[in-house]
């Protein structure tokens, strides 16, 4: 179980879930500045976010996160066929 910004518990079985603030998710200008090297094999991070007002907001969709969580792991499995290999994803955090 972890807490959301308003202090409500919110239970959570997937090992990738993370409470951050809208305000502190930022790049940085250097991290934005990088460009990707041609012809070499590049490891990205990626992340699924599900945004809420609050944590209640998601009660009607019990199994949401974990459905994320599906599509997560397909994408990871699937996005180094697309750029032939060169391409791979990270989403862990």
């Amino acid at each position: 179980p972890g807490q959301s910004s308003d202090g409500e518990a919110v239970e959570c079985s997937s090992s990738h879930v993370n409470q951050v603030p809208l305000a502190g998710l930022t790049l940085s200008s250097a991290a934005t500045a990088i460009k990707l090297p041609v012809g070499r094999v590049s490891k990205l991070k990626y992340a699924f976010i599900v945004v809420a007002s609050k944590a209640a907001d998601l009660a009607p969709e019990l199994d949401l996160i974990e459905r994320v969580d599906v599509l997560r792991r397909y994408f990871e499995l699937a996005l180094p066929k697309a750029p032939r290999g060169l391409l791979q994803a990270d989403t862990t955090i």
